[in-house]
């Protein structure tokens, strides 16, 4: 059972207690499997008053009673190691907080952390990869991260092996000693202190290719003379050169895929990215001429050495989109989606269409959708995003269930927005085909053999139904605006789409897109609300009506309403 625990004194405000309690209390009204909660520290009085306080509430009172919430005095420091490893994650919620002893130890057990984004907290606790980072005094940013890790348990063991290889020799005593004798030393002689020492995300990078390095020695056959982090993405990359040349490589961890807080069955919750898989569909893209050469790959370890690429900063915009395009259907010519798997795929849709109940729709499609993947590409990842009408119906019962767990304003606005376009069309049933996942200019890049185009970063290489590709490379260049332009966005799928039917499925991925994005950073405590995202979806069902209405009516087209 996945445990959640508390680690400070009680009784001390600053310590942010009573928002740990009211995060608490979303936690068990919410529609969530069943986790353990320990709260560790103070004297017996204290702990006394915190049962008092839990018994104010009737889930928390009925969780106490059911023996799911644990309230301890204070242990020996010498239990805390037992303690902490016990835990699946560990909630420091401060509203003051110079260090982060708490944090430290945690980490140092392989245990990661979700903690208020207060002094010296910010600096232990790499957000996203070693815990969560959420707003101080916001009890439904606390629950929301804290949620992840009760649904996918495997969350805390991935950046529980991040937080430990992070903080490993870091904080050793006979370490901190030395730093600051010579710092005492070079304040002696008047001179200016510099400060070397990596921290925070920059030596996690630094040590997870320092562990790999034997490995990719290996692979490329030649020692790593120097290496340049270039990750833009929780897989770790970097650019190594050798005496023989420059390499990209990609560290592939074994992780559980983002947003697991939108899984259905509990099999899905549970679904990882596998390094393996990622390799096999890096491997089959690379016979596409526009795709980088894997030179080499370790299935075990999850790294992969590919050929590396400049960026195609000569390209003008329409230049990009021409070579978008092109690369978009060098993928997808790759293979042909047909067989037995693709009928069960097209059965799945039709019977999803008439069903009544939401969540059994969803997981038939996406367990269809596996088994194409299996027959198709040969690996079976979880394919949470594989059509768009589904994927609708995915985020109307989620935010129609988690209420709590979004910003109200954004969540009002989202899902009248997938109302809305729930209503402006029946499922399509239609075969997916393999897409690049991610298209936008940052991955359009050149060989530096022959200056071609080509394009990085196929990590969400798959099985797409509709112009997924196209969509997102729309999104990708408005999204940096400063004001939304829908119409715009629209206008331009409307351009590239090759039917009536592949514009509606890319106009559903483009408003998608910021739904996805939006609760993927709420559900890591990031609380912010961004003024792009409302503005695009209030002004979306205008623009849709605009440009279905401005297109010219031919003898075959569709009527969406």
């Amino acid at each position: 059972m996945p445990t959640i625990t508390y680690v400070g004194r009680v009784a001390d405000s600053r310590k942010g207690l009573p928002i740990f309690l009211d995060a608490l209390e979303l936690l068990l009204s919410a529609d969530l499997p069943l986790f353990r909660t320990r709260i560790v520290g103070g004297a017996l009085e204290e702990t006394e008053s915190v049962q008092q306080a839990l018994h104010q509430t009737d889930a928390c009172r009925e969780s106490l009673q059911a023996g799911r919430i644990e309230v301890w005095t204070a242990v020996e420091r010498t239990a805390l190691p037992e303690l902490y490893s016990r835990s699946t994650v560990v909630c420091i919620p401060s509203l003051r907080e110079q260090f982060g002893m708490v944090a430290v130890e945690a980490m140092m057990c392989g245990t990661p952390v979700v903690a208020s984004k207060v002094g010296g907290l910010q600096d232990l606790v790499v957000h996203n990869l070693t815990g969560y980072l959420v707003d101080r005094l916001n009890p439904p940013a606390l629950a929301a991260a804290l949620a992840q890790f009760i649904r996918n348990p495997s969350l805390g063991s991935w950046m529980g092996r991040n937080a430990l290889l992070l903080s490993t020799n870091r904080f050793e005593l006979d370490i901190i000693t030395r730093q600051y004798i010579e710092l005492y030393e070079v304040l002696m002689n008047d001179a200016e202190p510099t400060h070397n020492e990596l921290s925070g995300l920059a030596l996690l990078r630094q040590r997870m290719i320092e562990t790999h390095q034997p490995t990719i020695e290996q692979l490329i056959g030649s020692s790593v003379l120097r290496y340049q982090d270039v990750s833009s993405s929780p897989t770790p990359s970097f650019v190594v050169e050798t005496k023989d040349g420059k390499y990209f490589v990609k560290i592939h961890q074994k992780r559980p895929r983002s947003l697991t807080c939108l899984t259905i069955s509990e099999y899905n919750a549970q679904s990882q990215t596998i390094p393996s898989q990622r390799i096999k569909i890096a491997q089959l893209l690379s016979s596409a001429p526009v795709v980088p050469k894997v030179i080499s790959a370790d299935e075990d370890s999850g790294i992969i050495i590919q050929e590396l690429l400049s960026d195609n900063v000569s390209a003008t915009e329409q230049e990009a989109e021409v070579l978008m395009i092109e690369a978009s259907k060098q993928i997808r010519s790759l293979v042909a989606v047909q067989g037995p798997e693709a009928e069960q795929f097209l059965q799945a849709l039709q019977v999803a269409a008439t069903a009544t109940e939401e969540e059994r729709a969803v997981e038939f499609v996406d367990n269809a959708a596996a088994k194409l993947s299996l027959a198709i590409l040969g690996v079976e990842p979880y394919l949470r995003q594989c059509h768009p009408q589904i994927e609708l119906i995915r985020l109307a019962s989620y935010l129609r269930k988690n209420s709590w767990a979004v910003r109200p304003e954004f969540g009002a606005r989202a899902q009248s927005l997938i109302r809305f376009l729930i209503s402006e069309h029946s499922l399509i049933c239609t075969y997916p085909y393999l897409q690049h996942g991610s298209m936008k200019r940052e991955h359009l890049m050149r060989r530096h053999s022959d200056s071609t185009a080509a394009v990085c970063d196929l990590d969400h290489a798959g099985l797409y139904v509709g112009s997924h590709d196209i969509a997102h490379w729309v999104y990708d260049q408005y999204a940096r605006n400063e004001v939304a332009a829908p119409f715009h966005m629209l206008s331009q799928i409307r351009r590239l789409a090759d039917t009536d039917n592949d514009w509606f499925l890319s106009a559903v991925w483009l408003a998608i897109f910021p739904i996805y994005d939006a609760i993927w950073r709420f559900a890591g405590g990031n609380w912010k609300l961004r003024q792009w995202e409302m503005q695009f979806l209030t002004a979306y069902p205008e623009a849709f009506r605009k440009v279905l209405l401005s297109q010219e009516k031919t003898p075959d087209s569709i009527d969406f309403n």
